[in-house]
């Protein structure tokens, strides 16, 4: 959020948790402000500057502002209040890597707030990059005091708005080893750009064992060495063209994502588009959060299918991923991502077979998408199990008549041809088989009415077929 103080001649771009407040404080009541995410054009004439600061602690000075409130502050002020007693740095995290919660301020939330205030200080919305000066936190005594000197004004920086002494103030001792892998990862670029050494950071972590921080640092480095675009190492990288491909070259090594965990736990689906591909690629990790990074990268690449069907790498890199490990990513993908899989085979596989089973799970989820959708649009609550049956059959349109619920066969007899041709030894008929098995674990048309039958589908998975197999031999 930007200010201008025209009595000084001087703008502030006041990143949070970077002792904004304090400076302001000193500088004057004739203050013109807030300009968020840009500065005004008729501002320009005049010398700017902004405070940085380490990332991990100045996220943890915000996460303890709303956890346990501010001092030095009016009474009134919303932040001498603890907001959000109950914040842990997991849901801190969690809040960061949320699409649908917004870090500018177009609404006012606790969680939005807090967004704003933990939100990277590098990203364009801060204007970091239209500083002419820049501070920083850890030597901010003498860097404001030489920066005052050029405009004038008092040097003496009181304490304003910082967090709260109190017991329940989180420290780097509740940071857990995959607090950090989130944390490195949302921080990249003010670690990189800011020149702040995330292994400087890291050894404040006593609690974690070195073998465990050099285990983090290491996979780090080797996701970053096998898709640089993603894990910033190149996203500012001249020799790159523009448009280049944001993807991991299509023949590296596939093992370091299977073998790794997108850190986190799974999270509600994002369903918006960003025009760049890598913030698109950032905004999605979070629903993977807890499952292998392997199916992350496959949701990637129908990405950029998505947008460029003739993409010759994507595609390469996405028969891959479906050729060599299959099993993984249908595991680790949810049923919006499995029926993904199934459309991209069936709009760009070469082999007919391919297609053809793409097109059945395809079909299969979109019909059971729309009958539900349909449900809820149309359709009150209704009670369960329903207090009337229909009968036998009734008609609904040229010639299809309902499922007989009391008595028929079609369910079991439909599963079963499913299943048959499932057998297929091909690696697209893992999708369309785990998307059945969804659809029935679900709240779904197909679950519904087999619960009511009292039938089950010959479906079982292979976990648990393996179990009941051991169990009777040592009958």
């Amino acid at each position: 959020m930007n200010f201008l103080f025209p009595d000084l001649n001087v703008v502030f771009i006041h990143l949070p948790k970077n002792a904004g407040s304090s400076i302001r404080s000193v500088m004057g009541k004739n203050c013109t402000g807030p300009a968020g995410g840009s500065i005004p054009k008729d501002w320009r004439q005049f010398p700017s500057f902004a405070v940085i600061r380490e990332p991990l602690g100045r996220f943890l000075s915000g996460v303890n502002m709303f956890r346990v409130g501010a001092e030095n502050t009016p009474g009134s002020d919303y932040y001498s209040l603890p907001r959000m007693p109950k914040l842990n740095i997991s849901q801190a995290l969690d809040i960061l890597e949320d699409g649908s919660i917004p870090y500018d301020r177009s609404i006012r939330s606790d969680q939005a707030n807090l967004k704003h205030h933990l939100w990277p200080q590098t990203h364009p919305f801060n204007c970091l990059s239209d500083a002419d000066h820049i501070l920083r936190y850890e030597n901010l005594e003498n860097d404001f005091k030489k920066l005052c000197a050029d405009i004038g004004i008092s040097t003496a920086l009181p304490k304003v708005r910082h967090s709260r002494q109190s017991q329940h103030r989180l420290t780097f001792n509740d940071i857990t080893a995959n607090d950090y892998y989130r944390l490195r990862k949302i921080y990249a670029d003010d670690f990189d750009i800011l020149g702040y050494d995330p292994q400087q950071s890291s050894k404040k972590l006593l609690h974690l064992s070195r073998r465990e921080r050099l285990r983090l640092e290491t996979e780090m480095e080797r996701l970053a060495a096998a898709w640089p675009r993603y894990f910033n190492v190149e996203n500012s990288s001249p020799d790159k063209p523009a448009g280049a491909n944001e993807l991991p070259s299509p023949d590296i090594d596939l093992e370091v994502f299977y073998t790794t965990t997108v850190p986190g736990v799974s999270q509600k689906n994002w369903l918006g588009r960003e025009r760049s591909l890598l913030d698109h690629f950032h905004m999605l990790e979070p629903e993977f959060g807890g499952r292998s990074r392997i199916a992350h990268l496959m949701a990637s690449a129908i990405v950029v299918l998505r947008r460029d069907a003739g993409n010759e790498d994507a595609k390469k890199l996405f028969f891959r991923i479906l050729n060599e490990c299959p099993d993984i990513v249908s595991r680790n993908m949810n049923s919006r991502w499995l029926t993904s899989v199934c459309d991209t085979v069936a709009d760009i596989a070469d082999n007919e077979l391919d297609r053809l089973l793409g097109l059945t799970g395809t079909l299969f989820a979109n019909t059971i998408k729309f009958s539900e959708t349909e449900r809820k649009f149309y359709y009150p609550p209704r009670p369960w199990p329903p207090q009337r049956r229909i009968g036998k059959a009734e008609n609904i349109y040229d010639g299809v008549f309902t499922f007989w619920v009391k008595g028929g066969d079609s369910m079991k007899n439909l599963m079963g041809r499913v299943e048959k041709v499932l057998e297929i030894d091909r690696p697209a008929a893992l999708f369309v088989k785990e998307l059945v098995l969804r659809a029935m674990e679900g709240d779904t048309v197909y679950a519904r009415l087999s619960s009511i039958a009292g039938r089950n589908t010959p479906f079982a998975k292979q976990d648990y077929v393996k179990r009941i197999k051991s169990m009777m031999k040592d009958l």
